[in-house]
């Protein structure tokens, strides 16, 4: 089952300089690739799913798109600042002709006009997809994170569990992710036209 929270480090408002502007991606791992797009207050995040373990064939990507603050330095763990985010939106666009079928199919989210190549929002609605009984964040909604800036060119951000879900100030991760982004644009995107325009692949 795909975890929706993972969906918690996307969005989008007026642009001020910050210290983890850029682009970030972490390693393809179990078909999937992750990636931030991060300027200013302004961040996509993309999770790229594949057919693939190299990660080479698209199956689909989920776009979470919102507004991110940087709060206070935590005492624990090391070099851990507060980040909190609040969705604007969530997308899907699908690559394989396989999984336009079974959205249609199925009408996943609700939706039945599912095209490979064109984004569908889905902020808000209740999708199988994600697990059963799983709604995806509406517009609005926030979750409760930290991140550490390593060496300027490696990001960590908290790692989620059913105690630290992120979904309220209490629940604040209190552990890294291990699996780190790492820098790879240092100026970032033009956030959601330029990103959906773009050879993703």
């Amino acid at each position: 089952m795909i975890s929706i929270f993972i969906a918690i480090f996307a969005w989008q408002v007026t642009a001020q300089a910050s210290p983890i502007d850029g682009v970030w991606r972490q390693e393809c791992r179990s078909k999937i690739m992750r990636e931030e797009n991060i300027e200013g207050e302004k961040a996509i995040l993309s999770e790229n799913a594949f057919e693939d373990y190299l990660c080479s064939e698209p199956s689909y990507v989920i776009l979470n798109e919102g507004t991110i603050v940087l709060g206070s330095e935590l005492p624990s763990p090391a070099g851990a600042q507060e980040i909190d985010f609040t969705f604007k939106s969530v997308s899907i666009v699908l690559y394989s002709e396989p999984y336009v079928r079974h959205f249609n199919q199925a009408s996943m989210c609700g939706l039945t006009n599912w095209i490979a190549g064109e984004p569908r929002e889905i902020t808000g609605l209740g999708c199988t997809f994600f697990g059963p009984r799983i709604k995806v964040p509406s517009r609005g909604d926030q979750r409760f994170g930290i991140f550490r800036l390593v060496n300027e060119d490696y990001l960590f951000f908290g790692a989620l569990s059913p105690d630290q879900d992120a979904s309220t100030p209490a629940r604040r991760p209190k552990v890294y992710d291990p699996f780190a982004y790492r820098r790879v644009i240092q100026t970032p995107r033009s956030l959601k036209n330029e990103f959906l325009s773009r050879d993703l692949f």
